[in-house]
């Protein structure tokens, strides 16, 4: 109750203020909003920990007071109409079925994953029991601290969590992680469905079963923040491609990839890529498009920046420095390559799904070629010769952090290749005609 209370409140604020259009179904808002709000909620903690402000129980009740405060300044302005979307019972029924097992799972299943127990949630239990994200935990006095620069807004999350339900055990942040890859799934369906008809209802159908959703390291069930990485980036998508048609989107878009910045180191590259889409395949042109983009990827990489000057490295790889050896390890370019490759055909974590992603690029390069085909290629491909370049420079072998990475990594971009999927298999239905644009 805690985690849904919180974090829908902050979203709806957000999204009333800043007057985002809102997806098409009651389902699809309420999760959007959910979504929205955890990571506003994360990225205002995060900022007011940087500048200083002491982590008290009043400052993580601050935002969602401030937020029930707003709701008398502006009234609702909702850009998309709500609708009934025909789905199909039985697409409905396969799409709703492995996310009630999901919320089953988290209701009497323990947090497993290892990454998730040792390096994500102490940050939360730290700022909880610390009350700041400076604290003895995170110069290295107390506890074991790994990879101590990984920027903090859903330990941030989880932390408030923690506080405001009095309690700072993994659990305490259960709901917080499950409802995230729940919530994106969600706002996808109806945004295919508004999109590409039937054909969307049936690929969001195929999504929640992927074996990597019930993946004890990096699933639905961990406490990784990658499927949250995959969320804030697949709504930085979704409402890019909405953004043809209402120029409003734009809001959202710089708001997500903000939130990409603040989650995973990889979500610097992940916002690069979707602005880099904006820029050259959107083709953002006014002034005002623009701060929107901007601004909010800018703040959010000031205030990762600064507060990484406040605590020392640890067991982190810097990337930023390591990119540059790139010309000196060419050679391990095609072995990186392979290895994502190896992994994209895994069935037992994919099934067929990236092979079904592989094709639908070729058919959409052959039947689309539109600005929205555009716009999921880039970014696509963006993030992965990120990945590969990463993969490329490392320490690690190839083939050993491929095995504990390349799943994850993966994961964020399943938002743009299910649009590119429904977009493809729209395009080769016989009666198909036009199709509707985002």
């Amino acid at each position: 109750m805690i985690a849904l209370a919180l974090f829908l409140v902050v979203g709806v604020a957000v999204a009333l203020q800043l007057r985002l259009p809102l997806p098409p179904t009651i389902a699809a808002r309420i999760a959007f909003v959910f979504l929205l709000g955890v990571g506003a909620h994360g990225a205002i903690l995060f900022a007011l920990a940087a500048v200083g402000v002491p982590m008290s129980l009043w400052t993580f009740l601050a935002v969602p007071l401030l937020s029930l405060v707003s709701f008398g300044v502006r009234r609702p302005r909702l850009r998309f109409p709500i609708r009934h979307l025909e789905a199909g019972s039985i697409a409905s029924a396969l799409f709703a079925l492995p996310l009630l097992v999901l919320l089953f799972a988290a209701a009497v299943l323990p947090i497993r994953d290892y990454d998730g127990r040792v390096t994500w949630l102490p940050k939360a239990r730290a700022i909880a029991l610390e009350r700041s994200t400076t604290g003895p935990f995170f110069h290295g006095e107390r506890g074991l601290n790994l990879h101590n620069r990984y920027p903090l807004l859903l330990p941030l999350d989880a932390a408030t969590t923690m506080v405001l339900s009095n309690d700072t055990r993994n659990e305490a942040a259960r709901w917080l992680y499950v409802l995230i890859p729940i919530a994106a799934l969600i706002v996808l369906r109806a945004m295919l469905i508004m999109w590409f008809g039937a054909t969307g209802a049936w690929v969001a159908a195929a999504m929640p079963w992927l074996g990597v959703m019930t993946a004890i390291e990096g699933g639905a069930l961990a406490a990784y923040s990658d499927f949250a990485l995959a969320a804030f980036l697949g709504m930085a998508v979704l409402y890019l491609l909405a953004s043809l048609d209402d120029p409003l989107a734009l809001r959202a878009v710089g708001l997500f990839a903000a939130f990409a910045v603040l989650t995973k180191n990889e979500g610097a590259v992940l916002a690069l890529a979707i602005l880099s889409a904006a820029v050259f395949v959107r083709r953002v042109k006014s002034i005002g498009e623009w701060m929107w983009m901007l601004v909010p990827v800018a703040v959010a990489e000031g205030i990762l920046v600064y507060w990484r000057t406040l605590v020392p490295a640890a067991y982190d790889e810097q990337y930023e420095v390591l990119v540059s050896s790139l010309p000196a390890s060419l050679d391990r370019v095609p072995s990186a390559m392979l290895a994502i490759l190896r992994h994209a055909v895994d069935v037992s974590e994919w099934g067929g799904f990236w092979i079904a992603v592989a094709a639908a690029i070729v058919v959409g390069a052959v039947l689309e070629r539109s600005r929205r085909y555009a716009i999921l290629l880039v970014t696509m491909a963006l993030a992965l010769a990120a990945y590969v370049v990463a993969l490329s420079v490392t320490s690690w072998r190839v083939d050993e952090l491929a095995a504990v990475a390349v799943n994850r990594l993966l994961v964020h971009l399943i938002v743009p290749a299910a649009c590119m999927l429904a977009m493809a298999l729209r395009k080769t239905e016989p009666s198909a005609g036009v199709t509707p644009h985002p």
